[in-house]
């Protein structure tokens, strides 16, 4: 089984930063849910930047924005910081992701200067 979330299903960043990054506390009531489904893979965004890993045999992936990417400020995890796609091959027993960039797809903030002047009216910083 493969789940898809907004935000990613285990702690994302070691310090808080006074919002939520993860789902936090309902990680729990979530794989209770799920119960002993086996879970392959969980996918998410929100934080606007890929990343990869596996832990506990369940691979997590990060899937980047296809319109702007997290401010350098955020100091955020991900390897890779620009717009972007995650492409799940789940062929052969097993699941893959895989970051592929979008020809054309450029980072809004740097291409509409009102979306950035917009992102920082709300106190979010953009990488430019």
């Amino acid at each position: 089984m493969i789940v898809f979330l907004h935000k990613p299903i285990r702690k994302a960043l070691d310090e808080p930063v006074g919002h939520a990054v993860d789902i936090g506390d309902s990680r729990t009531r979530l794989l209770t849910a799920l119960g002993k489904m086996p879970l392959a893979a969980v996918g998410s965004g929100h934080l606007h930047c890929y990343r990869q890993t596996v832990r506990d045999g369940v691979r997590e992936g990060w899937a980047p924005s296809t319109g702007f990417v997290a401010g350098e400020g955020e100091s955020l995890p991900g390897p890779l910081h620009q717009p972007g796609i995650v492409e799940y091959d789940c062929t052969g027993g097993a699941v893959r992701a895989s970051y592929r960039s979008v020809p054309g797809l450029e980072d809004v903030t740097a291409a509409v200067p009102e979306v950035t002047a917009a992102i920082d009216a709300l106190g979010h910083s953009t990488v430019g």
